[in-house]
């Protein structure tokens, strides 16, 4: 909407001799407000209230603010061009203009239920067009920054578009301001503002709501407007139809002669010239044969020296190990390597730290390197460049190493709960009585009394009932004229002669000796051994490659313990660096996994930034510092070794 001015230049313009007001456009909307004189208003250095450039709300109050103009008086008025100007009221005027207004502030609970009525403007009745609605005010955030969602509401029923506004910091102060038109058919409407939306914590608002209908009375004719520019010349028509045939003309010329096609002929052979037209309308083709071979020109000079590899050196601090390697060169480097070199890049105090890969990218004093192959660890600063031979074919598998030593004993398991007690075992029983079998039943037993012995009269046992023990007297049965009884005598010591091949070697068959075929079958063969159970067997190193036997252990410190693989798509919206987040499965990895990347354009460098156990960040950068626009497509695959190590 625009109220027009009679003297824009002059900042302020007269209408029925009564002060004027500035043009302005669109109801221009900020929490600037100021309710004087528009001559103070608008003009800078005009009194102590002027306005600082910007957007700023006409409140519809500010008739009162002039001398002898009241808004009972007043009224918008249409131009018939989309514009409209204050008009008093007189014999020609429909009556004031229909308008309503209302103000409001408040401070909203946290996290409440949207919608929620902020307030509402009086209702007003549409007589014949549409309604035009303006909302302004200011919000402050009375803790962390926060989002405010506001939209206008007919009713019960949003009109136009939510309005979203976010805060910088905490306790910020942000204006706000919208406009909408309401296409209604006549009626009577109630309208409001609401939050749409449930921010945490509190807001503290204040605003102000304008209810116009554009439709005033009809005013008079314009005179009619200076003559517009001519417009440019319009394209250029089709063509017309095919005109009827001319009348016969004049006998033709004679006959014409045109060149056709010039070919080279072999060294040695003759020119020829051959006719592909008519005797009437000829056209020559040449053969013509090649010359003879020219003399050797001179020698030109000698080029300049190339750059030699081990000329090439960078002091960047690189950490040794796999993936992507960023060099910065501190010499000259061109035409010592190309993209797609197979490259390695030696530690120059310790030539044995070593690092070799395939160069991604070499430009701009940059050279980076997909590192497969490496030797030494640490990060250090001193390398120099040189061109590596292919990875040659995996060898044959060497001979089998001897068998480590046997590890030590594991400790002792911890001792297993007691056993229930055995059935028909007795208790009680007396001292010097014994547990005898009652019966032929199992476990049918009684405690009895010892019962004394049977002896005889030439028995040498002798029973004594008082201690319930027996004694034997042999000494009558001693044989003592036998020299063979000697205490004397010893022994003959020749049992070292019944080991195998001694004179009298002893030989017992294996099924004389107890258990012994049975227990021998129980041992599994050395050749093709059927186990049963739960067989164990030494783990062997992670860099062993022979035929040794490969525990469950060692399977999974060389395999991947788990792995997840993806794509993330990345635009880059006008920069030249873009970056996403990756978040892997949940309780996919347990530590941070080793990660590669690959992009499907040449000049979008993909890199990550630090993994952990549960996502990464990729970031897309452009090689040659161009901002780019395009969605490219990055992918991944993440992989952790063993249980609890990134590296297995």
């Amino acid at each position: 909407m625009a109220i027009n001015d009679s003297n824009p230049a002059s900042g302020y313009s007269s209408l029925n001799g009564k002060p004027g007001f500035e043009e302005v456009n669109d109801f221009h909307t900020n929490s600037d407000v100021d309710n004087r004189l528009e001559s103070q208003h608008h003009t800078l250095g005009k009194g102590p209230y002027q306005a600082a450039p910007g957007n700023h709300t006409h409140k519809l109050t500010e008739l009162s603010d002039f001398p002898g103009v009241g808004t009972d008086n007043y009224y918008f008025q249409s131009n018939g061009d989309g514009t409209f100007q204050w008009a008093t009221v007189n014999a020609g005027a429909p009556g004031a203009m229909n308008w309503k207004q209302a103000t409001g502030s408040g401070t909203t609970t946290s996290s409440p239920t949207p919608p929620v009525t902020l307030f509402s403007a009086p209702s007003i009745t549409s007589t014949a067009g549409p309604v035009f609605i303006n909302v302004s005010g200011y919000v402050h955030a009375n803790s962390t920054p926060r989002n405010w969602t506001v939209q206008l509401y007919r009713g019960s029923t949003p009109i136009g578009v939510a309005h979203s506004y976010d805060f910088d910091t905490t306790n910020d102060d942000l204006a706000f301001g919208f406009s909408f038109i309401d296409n209604v058919s006549p009626n009577t409407y109630t309208y409001s503002l609401r939050l749409v939306n449930s921010p945490s914590g509190t807001l503290t608002w204040s605003a102000e709501i304008n209810v116009i209908e554009l439709t005033g009375a009809i005013g008079p004719t314009g005179g009619t407007g200076a003559t517009g520019p001519t417009g440019a010349t319009g394209p250029t028509g089709p063509t017309g139809p095919k005109g009827d045939t001319g009348n016969t003309g004049a006998t033709g010329t004679a006959a014409t002669i045109a060149v056709g096609t010039t070919t080279t002929g072999a060294a040695g052979t003759s020119a020829s010239v051959t006719n592909s037209g008519t005797s009437s309308a000829a056209t020559f083709n040449f053969t013509v044969p090649r010359g003879d071979t020219g003399a050797t020109g001179a020698t030109g000079s000698t080029g300049a020296a190339g750059v030699g590899y081990d000329n090439v050196t960078s002091t960047s601090t690189i950490t040794i190990g796999s993936g992507l390697k960023t060099f910065t060169l501190v010499s000259s480097y061109a035409g010592a390597f190309t993209s797609g070199s197979r490259i390695r890049a030696v530690h120059s105090d310790t030539p044995t730290y070593w690092m070799e890969g395939y160069a991604n990218y070499i430009g701009g004093g940059t050279l980076i390197i997909t590192v497969d192959a490496y030797n030494g660890s640490g990060s250090h600063n001193l390398w120099r460049f040189s061109i590596s031979g292919e990875k040659g074919a995996t060898g044959s598998t060497g001979s089998t190493g001897a068998t480590g030593a046997t590890g030590p004993t594991g400790p002792t398991g911890p001792t297993g709960a007691t056993g229930a007690t055995g059935a028909g075992v007795q208790s009680g029983g007396t001292t010097g009585q014994i547990l005898a079998k009652a019966s032929a039943t199992d476990y049918d037993t009684q405690w009895v009394n010892t019962p004394p012995p049977t002896i005889n009269a030439t028995s040498p046992l002798a029973w004594n009932s008082g201690t319930s023990t027996m004694s034997v007297d042999l000494s009558s049965y001693v044989e003592t004229t036998d020299s063979r009884l000697s205490n004397a005598r010893t022994p003959t010591a020749h049992a070292s002669t019944h080991t195998s091949g001694g004179s009298d070697a002893i030989t017992v068959a294996q099924s004389q000796v107890t258990s012994l075929t049975s227990d021998l079958a129980a041992k599994a063969p050395l050749a093709s051994p059927a186990l049963t159970g739960t067989p164990t067997a030494p783990t062997a190193a992670t860099t062993v490659n022979n035929t040794q036997v490969a525990t469950t252990a060692f399977v999974k410190s060389v395999i991947p313990f788990a792995m997840a693989a993806g794509v993330i798509t990345l635009n880059g919206n006008g920069t030249r660096t873009r970056s996403g987040t990756v978040t892997f499965p949940t309780g996919r990895f347990s530590v941070a996994p080793i990660v590669t990347v690959g992009g499907e354009n040449g000049n979008l460098l993909p890199t990550i930034g630090t993994p952990t156990a549960t996502g990464m960040t990729i970031t897309l950068t452009h090689i040659d510092n161009t901002n780019w626009n395009a969605s490219y497509e990055v992918r991944w695959m993440a992989i952790q070794m063993a249980s609890g190590s990134a590296s297995g």
